[in-house]
This record gives C-alpha cells, structure tokens and sequence, in this order.
C-alpha cells in the first residue's frame, strides 16, 4: 500500500471518528442537571486566629439542637422544628405570589428559609422542578449547582447543592400541595460547616405533613389586661407575647399580643387626638389607621354599633390572608380601637379565643 493510500485510510477514520459513527439521536433534556460539589476547606480554628483579631470580634456561637421550636408555614403545608433564638423574617415581595419566611442565626452563617408560592394549579413533575431551581437560583445564587437530587418516598425531591460565588452549601426539598408550590431549605456558609450541619440536619429530619405542629394557648388561660390610660379592660390569652409600640402613629400607643406560633394577634391602638373627635371622624380615623395597620386592601364586611356606642367592624384583607374583628369608641380627647385577628389558614385554631377576648370587654 503507497503513502497516498494510506493517508486517505487514515484521514476516513478520523472523520469516522469525528462523528461519533452512529446516527443522530435527540440528547435527553434533564429537569436538573447534578453536578461534582468542590471540596472546601472549613474555618481555620479558633487557636490559630491572631490574638489581635480575637480581640476585635469573637465568635457568637450557635443555637444548638437543644433550642428548638415548632413552626408551621404558611396555608399550614407542613410543619418543621427550628432553631429558638434564631431571627424570624418575611418578605412578600421578592417573589411574585410567594411567601418567604426565613429564621437566620445569631452569627448570620446559616439560616432556615421557607418558600410558598401560589400557582393557582397543579404541576407536573417537570415544571415543578423547573420553577423550584429558578426560585432557588434567585435566592441562593445564580451559579447555585445541584450536587444530588432524590425522590423521597413521600413524594418530595430532595436537592442538595452549593454556590461558588457565595461559599454557601444547603439543601432543598420541595412539593406541591392544594395549588401551591412549596420548598424549604436549610443552608450554611461553607465555612462553618461543622457549626451548623449536624442543627440544619435535625430540622431537615423534623419535616411532619400536619396541619398544625405549633399549639395555640387555650381560651382557658386569659389574663386580665389594662389599655393605655385605663380606657378599658380586656382578657388576654396568658403565654401570648407582648409588644409596645409608640412610633407607628403619631401620638399612638400600640400594644399587641402575638401567639406563640405568630398566627393570630390582639392589638390595642389608643390615640391621642388632643380634642374631642366627631362620630364621622371617629369613623374616617379608625378606618385609616387599621388600614396602615392590618393592610392596605383591607375591606369590611359588617359595620355594626352596639349598645354600648362602640362600633364593631368585621373585616379581612385578602393580600396578608387575615381577617379579624375590631372595636372602636372614644373618649374624651382619645380615640381607641382593639382588634382581634388571624391568619385565614388558622381560624379554627383561634376563632373561639378571640371571641372570648371579645366578650371580656369592660369600661368599668
């Protein structure tokens, strides 16, 4: 065989090569591409810090699995436990139709965040997937790489996944359920990895698909309570928080008491007008601070004035998902009002509470 034939047989089978030798085939379209998480190394320890540095800022430690809390999220999808003392956010307004509530460590270096989003109707397993790696991808980081992806038996995907850009490692797991899509994610900055892995592993673990893992405090343990400038007396729910604000509205005292699982809510508003206040105006006033208050979408259902001259308004406010009823009078140079409410998703948890508390008004 000569050199040219030889270089011809040569040159076919690169080409042959070259195209793989088979014919054409669709490639597979993944939902959610897994890849090879990097190794990263953990904080050096705290003996090897300069003593100088020590001296600037010392470490806060973090809560341990011995502090732990219930929460339920939002429309009461599930339940988990988290870390107590850890700080409580939420935010409505980074995703469109969706709920983000996110309890954060004292030191900033991992956080517990849960997302529900409205879809209004079912998905299939594809886009859910699709929507969960955007959703995460705007919270996490937009290089956010998925470094595993199971199916659990109950039926929720479980991701585990990294972001370069902001040395952050974390775990996912998400599901549809009665037209919302919901995910939760447990996540720490590489760095204090073994501060926080085995704390974010047990509220992974604590998952419960029950309505309500929070207890409310019982219509059973009411406290008596004193409104600003002794205008009235309620009973409240004993155990619930208590809050006092005085800067929400000019020459306003607000006081609320919250339950423990944040649910639902008394809150007392008395103002000081510095002169007598016209029924007409009572109304306009009223009206204007609950809307501040309770929601700018706020309607009424009933207006009704009893009695004993107060004016009782039933309302709801369909963006915060509330509804609630509140009282309201004068007296004097004040203008007062309280309010009981809940969120839409626990009315059977509290209505019979708060209409105890309602009941237990006296101006005597």
């Amino acid at each position: 065989m000569n050199t040219k034939t030889i270089m011809s047989v040569l040159l076919a089978a690169v080409l042959f090569s070259a195209c793989g030798g088979q014919t054409d085939v669709p490639p597979m379209q993944e939902p959610i591409v897994v890849e090879e998480q990097p190794v990263v190394e953990e904080a050096a320890p705290a003996e090897q810090t300069e003593l100088a540095e020590l001296a600037v800022a010392q470490p806060v430690d973090p809560v341990t699995t011995s502090g732990v809390m219930p929460y339920t999220a939002p429309e009461g999808l599930f339940a988990l436990e988290v870390p107590s003392g850890w700080s409580f956010s939420k935010d409505t307004k980074v995703i469109d139709n969706t709920v983000v509530e996110t309890h954060t460590a004292p030191d900033g270096h991992a956080f517990v965040q849960v997302v529900v989003n409205e879809v209004g109707s079912e998905m299939n397993h594809v886009v859910k997937g699709q929507v969960t790696l955007d959703f995460m991808k705007r919270l996490y980081g937009s290089d956010l790489r998925v470094a595993k992806d199971v199916t659990l038996a109950d039926g929720r995907e479980k991701l585990e996944w990294w972001s370069d850009d902001n040395k952050t490692s974390g775990t996912t797991f998400f599901d549809t359920k009665d037209s919302h899509l919901f995910f939760y994610t447990t996540s720490y900055k590489d760095a204090y990895k073994k501060d926080y892995a085995a704390i974010l592993e047990d509220v992974n673990n604590s998952f419960a698909e029950v309505t309500r893992l929070a207890v409310p405090a019982d219509g059973s343990n009411l406290i008596p309570y004193t409104a600003p400038e002794g205008l009235f007396t309620l009973e409240v729910p004993g155990g619930w928080s208590n809050a006092k604000d005085t800067n929400v509205i000019d020459n306003t005292v607000v006081e609320t008491y919250t339950a423990p699982d944040e649910k639902a809510f008394v809150q007392v508003v008395v103002n000081d007008s510095g002169t007598e206040v016209t029924n007409v105006e009572k109304g306009q006033i009223t009206l204007d601070f609950m809307k501040r208050l309770y929601g700018s979408d706020l309607r009424v259902a009933s207006d009704v004035t009893l009695p004993d001259g107060r004016e009782k308004l039933e309302w709801w406010s369909d963006d915060n998902k509330t509804s609630g009823t509140t009282f309201f009078d004068t007296e004097d140079s004040y203008l007062f009002f309280y309010t009981t409410y809940y969120e839409d998703a626990y009315k059977k948890d509290y209505v019979t509470i708060l209409e105890d508390v309602n009941n237990s008004y006296s101006n005597e």
